[in-house]
């Protein structure tokens, strides 16, 4: 084998040893409520959501809440399940440096059985819950009675497209350098919070993931043939 050979395999290894700690971080991780509601919490944060034993996106048990939307202003933000530090969550599964554990994606399963479709979010924010914080948003209006999946995806490229800073783009690394709170919930449609009904609203499955082995070996070709054509170019 050529110097040149040598240099390329030992390339190709130094990349590979440096995507295989990523994927023995704390991710991925899925929130299955199996036996309870892990210690999430309803939106007002003062008692945990109700532990349902069947009838989840994949017939078995998740996390329920009830919540009326009563007197809330068209637009406002209503927070329906939060798993935080402050209550022991998924045993602090969700907490930590999601870019250096090297998390893509955050994702969950709603379901609701209000009369009309309602927009989705999830509010990522660090221990102290309002200094730093990200809004996800795929702009995805949930169906009554239908469990549905969302996802978004975790990358500054996101920035004000998917994701929102609660400040200067800044915040996007100071909020998932120190996760703390994940708080899911809906926008009230407009003329919704005239209705003084109380309804229904599960929570299935909420998950963080890394990039699969195929892709993690993808991104480490793409980097191996750069340095390739860089090296190239130096003769």
């Amino acid at each position: 084998m050529t110097r040149r050979a040598w240099a390329v395999l030992i390339s190709f290894v130094t990349l590979v040893g440096a995507i295989a700690p990523l994927a023995r971080a704390t991710a991925p991780y899925t929130e299955n409520f199996t036996n309870d509601v892990a210690n999430w919490a309803n939106g007002a944060g003062n008692g945990l959501v109700t532990y349902v034993p069947s009838g989840g996106p994949d017939g078995s048990s998740y996390a329920s809440t009830t919540a009326s939307p009563a007197g809330s202003p068209d637009g406002n933000r209503f927070i329906l399940f939060r798993g935080q530090d402050n209550f022991n969550s998924s045993n602090h599964a969700f907490e930590g440096n999601w870019l250096s554990s090297g998390i893509v994606e955050f994702s969950d399963y709603v379901w609701h059985n209000a009369p009309v479709s309602l927009p989705f979010w999830v509010r990522f924010a660090n221990p102290t819950g309002s200094f730093s914080a990200v809004g996800g948003d795929n702009f995805t209006n949930v169906p009554p009675n239908t469990w549905t999946k969302l996802s978004y995806k975790i990358a500054a490229s996101e920035i004000n497209v998917t994701l929102f800073p609660e400040g200067p783009p800044s915040v996007f690394n100071s909020t998932f350098t120190n996760i703390g709170r994940v708080q899911i919930g809906y926008t009230v449609p407009a003329g919704f919070g005239a209705d003084t009904n109380t309804y229904t609203f599960g929570l299935d499955q909420p998950s963080i993931a890394i990039p699969e082995p195929a892709s993690a070996l993808l991104l480490a070709g793409g980097a191996l043939l750069g340095l390739l054509v860089r090296r190239r170019s130096e003769f």
